[in-house]
């Protein structure tokens, strides 16, 4: 009788699963870590010139309002330093009637400001330092006025301060200002104000 029986080194062998090697999984995980490194260094050079443009965008903006303070103290020097003719010098006596000195110190608030908005510093927006430099110089007027006028006595022999109302201190100031010696309407109005009613309160 004869043996079909294949012999057992004739039968086909399963394949064998190939198993990565050390030197391949090397291989995988730096490629990965590179691609990584590669997107986050992409992404910071975003950022990067991201930011570079924000910033150069704010350096222009902040040089254009340094050239608009310049001119604006060039100007406002020029109104107070020339009287000139005709709607000059009556821009000229408007001026000294409403600030009185004050007009010298306003131009250099605005040339400051130029200067700082010039050199990138940071102090705040336009609006907040516009509002500081008004009131400087609004506490300017008022003290101009109040030092001028505190040892001045009336034709009664009574205290200016405390004796002239505020509505003829500011019509003696609006009719003298143009000669830039006082601290104008405004320190009138304000500073002669506020000495007036408190020297008043005082016993």
């Amino acid at each position: 009788m004869a043996n079909n029986t294949k012999p057992a080194g004739n039968a086909k062998q399963p394949a064998k699963k190939k198993t990565p090697s050390v030197p391949d999984i090397g291989k995988k995980a730096g490629t990965n870590k590179t691609a990584k490194t590669g997107g986050a260094a992409k992404q910071g050079a975003k950022q990067v010139e991201k930011k570079d443009d924000i910033e150069k965008d704010y350096s222009s903006k902040r040089q254009k309002m340094a050239i608009v303070f310049a001119a604006v103290s060039a100007v406002l020097f020029a109104v107070a330093l020339i009287s000139g003719e005709s709607a000059w010098l009556v821009m000229h006596n408007f001026s000294f009637r409403v600030f009185g000195l004050c007009m010298y110190v306003i131009p250099v608030i605005f040339l400051y400001l130029a200067f700082v908005y010039a050199k990138n510093k940071s102090i705040g927006s336009a609006a907040a330092n516009l509002t500081g430099g008004g009131l400087f110089a609004v506490v300017a007027c008022m003290l101009i006025h109040i030092i001028s006028k505190l040892g001045a006595i009336t034709d009664s022999g009574e205290k200016y301060l405390s004796s002239v109302p505020v509505i003829e201190q500011i019509k003696e100031v609006w009719g003298s200002a143009s000669t830039g010696k006082t601290g104008g309407v405004t320190g009138a109005l304000l500073g002669g104000g506020l000495a007036h009613f408190s020297v008043k309160q005082v016993p």
